[in-house]
């Protein structure tokens, strides 16, 4: 549903079909399909930004069979008990099918499965967010271990052995490669990794795990801790590890837009196309204490992962820590050269305590490198007014302030803090 809007945002601000297809990754028949229906229906747009995936969905699809069905009982029983079906289906083990039969038991007027499953699947659209990936040839393998174990039969004694099931997808061509291993330890993690490259007969540029164990020994909110064994296999074999993992699991559907916070809907959904990245822009999030920068930060964060583009998510203060020890150990350079790399990098609690010399120093050779090349996001307690303050050396923040904040994206968080309305997430 977040697509439709985008495609009627863009096709109001005056461009055309062309246009919207490559900026939404979206193909140009179904771009104009899309702009022919909202000029039928004549709902304004100003309506539609407002509406529910529900709403919009029933719009945009006027599928002839609800309307159709809408009055028949065996359709408005089956409506009625779709929440909880999907519910059912996230429990381990279970099937459509499955559920098809319970339904059927209950009632045995209702419809058979062919029809179950196209209502079902119907009803999951409205209720699930996705979008397409746009994914480089040969950039990433996704790896993990999945579903139950299965058994292996010894020929000689007849003994059941369980193994583990390790996966390994490109993320352009879907090219799959999978098998068996003892279990989930490092070792067999690292052969099935080998074996997915002798598989592809080549190594991507990056390994993307789930945070698994035999990858990713301890995770944290800001930077991850990966298992030095692995690490050293992704070294030798000339890649690197990408254990996406954001302070908040945030998307734009999470985002509340209410009067009190002043955000601009409009303002988040364009940047939502990370049209920001690709014209190495930058994006300063102010506000007070649990506004929700962090939260917003991670929603355009987790979106430009999903876009492709690598990202690095870090508390600025421990970020500046590591590369003063990486200085002292005189492993800075290739710290730097990392982030200096990296498509978007969030600083996160930015100017949350001064800089010293050494701080400043780094923030000036971060912001050098990256400037006009790359994007960065900084959340920050902090008015911009005060950043000569917090940065402390008046030449050196006049430089920084030069780069970053004169072409930035502003976006003032306002209102209450979200954490003592007790919400159980921060939006």
């Amino acid at each position: 549903m977040f697509k439709i809007k985008q495609i009627i945002q863009h096709y109001t601000e005056g461009h055309g079909s062309k246009a919207i297809s490559k900026m939404t990754h979206t193909s140009r028949n179904t771009v104009k399909d899309y702009i022919q229906r909202f000029k039928t229906f004549g709902v304004p747009w100003n309506e539609i930004q407002n509406m529910d995936n529900q709403t919009l969905f029933n719009i945009f699809t006027k599928r002839l069979e609800e309307s159709t069905q809408i009055q028949d009982p065996k359709y408005t029983m089956l409506q009625s008990l779709l929440p909880e079906i999907v519910k059912a289906l996230r429990k381990k083990g279970m099937t459509i099918f499955e559920q098809w039969s319970r339904y059927k038991l209950n009632h045995p007027q209702g419809y058979q499965s062919s029809q179950f499953s196209f209502y079902l699947r119907s009803y999951l659209k409205t209720k699930e967010t996705s979008m397409h990936i746009e994914h480089k040839a040969g950039d990433k393998i996704y790896v993990d271990f999945c579903g139950d174990k299965l058994k292996i039969v010894d020929l000689l004694t007849g003994e059941l052995i369980p193994v583990e099931v390790f996966v390994a997808i490109l993320g352009c061509s879907q090219l799959t490669f999978v098998c068996a291993v003892r279990n989930q330890k490092t070792e067999d993690f690292i052969w099935g990794c080998k074996k997915a490259f002798e598989y592809f007969e080549g190594v991507t540029r990056a390994i993307v795990p789930d945070n698994l164990k035999a990858a990713v020994i301890k995770t944290n909110k800001y930077e991850p801790q990966l298992n030095p064994l692995f690490e050293t296999f992704c070294e030798h074999y000339g890649t690197v590890v990408i254990p996406a993992r954001f302070r908040y699991k945030s998307s734009f559907e999470q985002i509340s837009f209410t009067e009190e916070r002043g955000l601009d809907r409009n303002q988040i959904n364009r940047l939502m196309n990370c049209d920001y990245i690709e014209k190495a822009e930058n994006i300063i999030i102010t506000g007070s204490t649990g506004t929700g920068k962090s939260f917003l930060g991670s929603a355009l964060g987790n979106q430009a992962c999903l876009a492709g583009y690598k990202v690095f998510y870090a508390n600025t203060n421990r970020l500046f820590t590591q590369i003063k020890m990486a200085k002292a150990d005189g492993s800075s350079i290739k710290e730097l050269n990392r982030l200096e790399k990296t498509d978007l990098i969030i600083l996160d609690d930015f100017g949350i305590q001064p800089f010293d010399n050494q701080s400043r120093l780094i923030l000036m050779e971060l912001i050098e490198d990256r400037h006009g090349k790359k994007s960065t996001i900084f959340t920050t307690q902090v008015p911009v007014t005060n950043w000569y303050e917090i940065i402390g050396d008046e030449t050196i923040a006049d430089a920084i302030l030069d780069r970053v904040v004169h072409d930035a994206h502003r976006i003032e968080l306002k209102g209450d803090s979200l954490r003592k309305k007790g919400s159980p997430k921060i939006e």
